[in-house]
């Protein structure tokens, strides 16, 4: 199952010093290019996600480790590990990668094997130079199965997933060798990275002048040496929407109202996650990526400001930001200089 490489419509190695080339053989290597602010998040702050999935019926081994190979090959993402460098994360697209993927049959449980697999796959370091994504079937017999797919959240965003099950059930039930090549993540980057950051700057600088991220008190946090699982459900009816308010936005306004109580001030700025898929980027809605953005958002409070009143700034406000989101938090670094 051999996947056609389209050539990339910017010179490949160009956002990165020399220097980290050196390390690297740059023979095997397709591109280098710097992470994202969200990809240094994920990097940084969260762990591997395994995601499981029951399936019944005979399953082809063979087929489906040829089929997982062409899809990791298929997008360029799946073909990046992270490194650090000088302090610094990079992402290096290789060429090719061996594409971990393993079979365990046990007559356990598939809870309890596949409960024992994923914690020791999401312990894996995501900064090592290897690849991320791991594929394993798990079997109890030929008829039960569960799959198990790990992925790093720099490699995926909330729309990723329908199109990787897609292509991979595309590879095991029918002829790829056809198929041309998915768009290339990098190709997002470049485009980022391309896009005029002055009148965005300007815009943000004034935006956030004068502020500063809203960060918990430790007087407010339980600090504990004992990891703790906190659970809780709620059900009921979603309550009547605002005019013109969106459902999150409601959301937003009700963590400013928890947040002002806590940290006794007036002048709310905390992270928004938004989807960065409407860039003027062909292919964008097929490529696999953590195509997303952490945007500031912030909120001014008056001792007489109303539920929707509050909503209706916010939502004002968002509307003056999506123009200015594929500013990429790094360039914030010069921007929060301008600020102290």
């Amino acid at each position: 199952m051999a996947v056609q490489q389209s050539k990339l419509p910017n010179q490949a190695f160009s956002l990165v010093a020399s220097d980290i080339l050196s390390s690297l053989d740059i023979d095997a290597v397709e591109d280098v290019l710097p992470v994202t602010g969200p990809q240094v998040v994920s990097l940084t702050q969260r762990s591997l996600l395994c995601c499981s999935f029951t399936m019944n019926g005979e399953v082809d081994i063979g087929r489906l480790k040829a089929a997982w190979r062409w899809v990791v090959q298929r997008h360029s993402i799946l073909r990046t590990v992270f490194i650090e460098h000088q302090g610094r994360f990079y992402q290096v697209i290789h060429k090719s990668v061996n594409v971990p993927f393993l079979h365990i049959k046990s007559a356990e449980s598939l809870d309890t094997v596949c409960e024992s697999v994923s914690n020791v796959d999401i312990h894996e370091p995501p900064v090592s130079g290897k690849p991320l994504v791991k594929l394993t079937l798990v079997s109890q017999n030929t008829q039960k199965h569960v799959l198990i797919v790990r992925l790093s959240h720099t490699q995926y965003d909330g729309h990723c997933l329908p199109i990787l099950f897609k292509d991979l059930s595309l590879a095991y039930n029918i002829d790829v060798s056809s198929v041309a090549s998915a768009p290339y993540f990098s190709d997002y980057v470049y485009c980022c990275n391309n896009v005029s950051g002055q009148s965005a700057f300007d815009f943000w600088r004034i935006y956030l002048q004068g502020s500063f991220v809203t960060a918990m008190p430790p007087s407010k946090l339980a600090l504990t040496d004992k990891p703790a699982e906190v659970r809780a459900s709620f059900a009921g009816k979603q309550p009547p929407s605002l005019p013109n308010i969106t459902f999150p936005m409601l959301v937003n306004a009700a963590l400013c109202f928890i947040l002002t109580e806590l940290v006794t001030k007036d002048d709310i700025l905390f992270g928004m996650i938004i989807n960065t898929r409407d860039i003027p980027l062909a292919g964008i809605w097929e490529t696999m990526g953590q195509c997303t953005n952490i945007i500031p958002l912030r909120a001014r409070l008056s001792p007489h400001m109303t539920v929707q009143g509050l909503c209706h700034s916010l939502q004002d406000q968002f509307v003056q930001i999506l123009g200015k989101k594929p500013f990429i938090l790094k360039k914030f670094d010069s921007l929060i200089k301008c600020l102290i």
